[in-house]
């Protein structure tokens, strides 16, 4: 699945519409604070980002299949990734988790909190 461009592309928006809809649900929760998370049909798809992961780090992450692996299709709220709401910090060094260079309202296709390490521990 690819992202073309700062507002996703239509693959992505069907992606997570549908599989919202397969759960009878246009909601889903910020898997950091739990806060409800209205989803909308158009970009920006909600206030925060969705994204895949392999973890689910939190019961509303919704499982999916893609390319044949099981994910998880899991979101943060705009509060959380710019750190206003739940202050997140690494298990080994104890840096504040920053998301504020996230794009609102679409979606990426990997585990955010992995993908921007903080310490050597975390690359290990």
């Amino acid at each position: 699945m690819e992202d073309d461009g700062l507002h996703g592309n239509d693959d992505t928006r069907c992606f997570i519409l549908s599989t919202l809809a397969a759960q009878r649900t246009s909601r889903t929760a910020c898997v950091l604070c739990h806060q409800p998370l209205l989803v909308f049909d158009r970009y920006p798809l909600l206030d925060g980002t969705f994204f895949l992961t392999p973890i689910q780090h939190a019961k509303s992450a919704i499982p999916v299949r893609v390319e044949g692996r099981q994910q998880y299709l899991a979101a943060v709220c705009m509060g959380c990734l710019e750190g206003w709401s739940v202050g997140l910090r690494c298990c080994y060094c104890s840096t504040k988790w920053n998301g504020s260079a996230l794009i609102l309202g679409t979606m990426y296709s990997f585990d955010i909190f992995a993908a921007m390490p903080c310490c050597e521990a975390r690359l290990k």
